[in-house]
């Protein structure tokens, strides 16, 4: 089968008038290309492949409904003064959600290269380049990290930290800030000590070290989640669904 587009014959470019006068401008063909190969690139998990900024649920709470405020005017403003967002709160707030809907509306609207990594899944990557039947190289696996336009690490704090994994965490995030790459980074701990809504009684400096966070005050803005657990809601309001189908399901029959 032919797949060779009919607008530009496989040229990618095609003639237009704009203003007046002829231009030769990319095909939308091409444009749609680079779009699918940057998703696929960005490893945005199968799990949030459907998170928008649009399709959030704010729940009418004003706190998140501010951050979506927030959220908007960083992508509409993308790269704007080249820093990044350390999005904090509690597990289940909607933080990877809004973190993906980052990633698709930057790659559908303004073709920019992200990439997006579980912090934990990142150091797991990386060990296993270690074995000794191992194709990659830890450089391989590093690389796209500090290269991508926008990097999402989500979880960070997750891992238990080691001065392996400080080392780690130090040389990409110093690397992207010298070079002013754009960082988001997502945590469930929390800035303040004493425990958290999460349960967590650690702070993010107790788990990457002073310096580090440090680090990402000068890379980021905070913004801080509060609301209840979006995931654990969402099950329980499909569960009350379900049980009130059922029960009208039987009042008909």
């Amino acid at each position: 089968m032919n797949t060779e587009c009919p607008e530009c014959r496989g040229t990618t470019w095609i003639n237009t008038i704009v203003n007046g006068r002829k231009k030769c401008i990319r095909c939308q063909c091409y444009v749609n290309s680079q779009k699918e190969r940057l998703l696929k690139a960005a490893r945005i998990p199968d799990r949030y492949t459907g998170c928008s900024i649009g399709n959030f649920e704010t729940g009418g709470n004003p706190i998140l409904i501010k951050i979506t405020d927030r959220i908007r005017q960083f992508v509409e403003f993308f790269p704007g003064d080249r820093k990044g967002l350390l999005l904090m709160g509690p597990m289940g707030v909607g933080k990877t959600h809004l973190s993906v809907g980052i990633i698709h509306y930057l790659i559908e609207d303004k073709n920019v290269s992200c990439l997006f990594y579980d912090f934990r899944e990142l150091l797991n990557d990386i060990r296993s380049t270690y074995d000794r039947d191992s194709q990659l190289t830890e450089r391989a696996v590093i690389q796209p990290l500090l290269t991508a336009e926008l990097l999402v690490l989500d979880e960070l704090g997750a891992e238990k930290t080691t001065h392996w994994v400080l080392d780690v965490l130090m040389y990409i995030l110093n690397y992207r800030y010298n070079r002013m790459g754009i960082t988001i980074i997502t945590t469930n701990y929390p800035d303040e000590s004493g425990i958290h809504k999460s349960g967590l009684d650690e702070t993010l400096a107790d788990r990457i070290g002073i310096r580090l966070r440090s680090r990402l005050h000068e890379m980021c803005q905070k913004i801080l989640f509060e609301g209840e657990d979006y995931r654990m809601n969402r099950r329980a309001e499909a569960f009350h669904k379900g049980i009130r189908s059922r029960l009208k399901r039987r009042s008909e029959d």
